[in-house]
């Protein structure tokens, strides 16, 4: 009998531990201090993401691996294609394993707006939504707390990810229609009023947008050092662009990088939200899908 108690203490030496961050969900958004109180836990991954590695190597947070946006975005230049479409999961998930994510991980995101929002809409539609978080005001915000930045790479343990779709933030342009046709959601375009109102094709076939989407434009959803507004001032955006509370948004913008960001605000003003990823790159090549240059609503 003695040696019950000797024996449960080597078998829970020899088990892994698993961290309380590891069993829990992360919030959408958090904060630096959210971060530093967790920099030791081996469960949070903190990942930077961006255009080009050069703003990674300028200095990052502690700890952080790099993925660039091409990595998660496919960038395809071909005449009839569509850019910045979804990554096929399986590359995806190399990716991720790559950077030590691992079905433990929780992941912090850091980087610019745009290509954070890219990451987490990615991430949700990967599977991996209540375990990714996007850091406010990333590296700029992170500076200006007074925290340190890294230039070193980390090594990396790679370990087993498990990824499984959910398609339910991603809308297609049946979607679009559906919601138009009184499918109980709201369509907001992402891009700058001069792409909305037609002033500019932006080299797709037709100008304007789509008729019934109201326009919100991607910089308003954030303040300085690319902070986002609160949730009750990105509600209230909404509701002015006659999404009222409550009410779910499909976003779309050029090719479906700007719509992320509002996809993102969307979520965190507590919305239901998709974003179309064909966006108006694909819609305005549709024959039969209307494009209208008036204003709206």
């Amino acid at each position: 009998m003695r040696l019950l108690p000797i024996l449960a203490a080597a078998l829970a030496a020899a088990a892994p531990v698993v961290s309380p961050l590891a069993q829990t969900a992360v919030p959408l958004l958090v904060d630096g201090a959210w971060v530093a109180a967790r920099a030791a836990d081996p469960d949070l991954v903190v990942v930077h993401v961006a255009f080009e590695r050069a703003e990674y190597e300028a200095g990052h947070l502690p700890r952080a691996r790099f993925i660039p946006f091409a990595a998660y975005a496919v960038q395809v230049t071909a005449p009839d294609t569509l850019r910045t479409e979804l990554a096929p999961l399986d590359s995806l998930q190399r990716v991720l394993v790559r950077a030590g994510v691992t079905d433990r991980s929780r992941v912090v995101v850091v980087g610019q707006p745009i290509p954070v929002a890219r990451f987490m809409f990615t991430l949700a539609v990967a599977g991996l939504d209540g375990r990714a978080a996007a850091l406010d005001g990333g590296v700029e915000a992170w500076r200006e707390a007074g925290r340190p930045l890294s230039r070193e790479v980390p090594t990396v343990t790679p370990g087993t990810l498990t990824l499984t779709p959910d398609l339910r933030w991603l809308a297609r342009a049946s979607d679009v229609r559906a919601a138009l046709a009184g499918g109980g959601a709201a369509v907001l375009d992402a891009r700058l009023p001069e792409f909305y109102f037609g002033h500019s094709a932006n080299g797709f076939p037709r100008a304007g947008h789509v008729p019934g989407a109201a326009n919100v434009p991607f910089s308003t959803v954030t303040r300085e050092l690319g902070r986002y507004r609160d949730a009750a001032d990105l509600d209230r955006l909404l509701a002015g662009a006659g999404a009222p509370r409550g009410m779910p948004v499909v976003t779309y913008c050029h090719v479906g990088q700007q719509a992320s960001l509002l996809w993102f605000a969307a979520r965190l003003a507590g919305r239901p939200a998709r974003m179309y990823d064909g966006s108006f790159q694909e819609w305005s090549r549709l024959a039969d899908a209307p494009v209208t240059s008036a204003g709206c609503c």
